[in-house]
């Protein structure tokens, strides 16, 4: 877990940020776009995480398969 945090802590460095500005924290891109008032871009700092979280429930999901009883009892309470 620990090289692929790293990796992709790298790869947003070295390739995404020269090319979009971007930064790794959507409240340090959104705080600077709303004072500017450069708002055209600010949809993907909503949009991103929230697909990401989908992607990643999906990702799970298809992984470990549905949950058994005790774990579906569990959610529930």
């Amino acid at each position: 877990v620990a090289v692929a945090v790293g990796l992709t802590v790298a790869f947003d460095t070295m390739i995404r940020l020269p090319v979009s500005g971007a930064s790794m924290n959507p409240a340090r891109s959104f705080g600077p776009a709303v004072v500017l008032g450069d708002l055209h871009g600010l949809w993907i700092c909503v949009v991103g995480p929230l697909v990401g979280a989908a992607a990643a429930v999906a990702l799970v999901r298809v992984l470990s398969g549905p949950p058994n009883s005790p774990e579906a009892n569990a959610a529930r309470k």
